[in-house]
């Protein structure tokens, strides 16, 4: 049986969520490296981390861009999505196009695996 597009799209921004929340818990505990910083000067190094990390299809360290991120997002300021949008959408129309089985199967795997830890019990 098929699934339908929005149950894909739910557990995609669910799985999106978690991981951000999981970046934001470890950059809280690591002692908030960026708090000292200015918004603006936060959102545009985010913005240059992520251009690097997407223009790497993911080949290179995201902790940069996560960690601003958290920052941001502590502050409870919207990240600048529309400053990477140019490179968003060239990866997306990579993934489009890209034959590459192990990708996909790494993909797969991440989200069973996100699935698995919701559905196990919590201690």
């Amino acid at each position: 049986m098929k699934e339908h597009p929005q149950h894909k799209a739910e557990a995609i921004d669910a799985l999106i969520k978690s991981d951000q929340m999981e970046s934001t818990a470890r950059y809280l505990t690591s002692g908030r490296r960026f708090a000292n910083l200015e918004t603006e000067e936060i959102k545009q190094r985010w913005t240059e981390a992520t251009r690097t990390f997407l223009i790497s299809y993911g080949g290179v360290n995201p902790r940069e861009m996560d960690d601003l991120g958290s920052e941001l997002g502590v502050r409870k300021v919207a990240l600048p999505y529309k400053n990477v949008r140019d490179e968003t959408a060239a990866v997306a129309r990579r993934i489009e196009h890209d034959d590459d089985p192990e990708g996909r199967a790494r993909i797969r795997d991440r989200i069973r695996k996100f699935f698995d830890d919701l559905e196990s019990p919590r201690n």
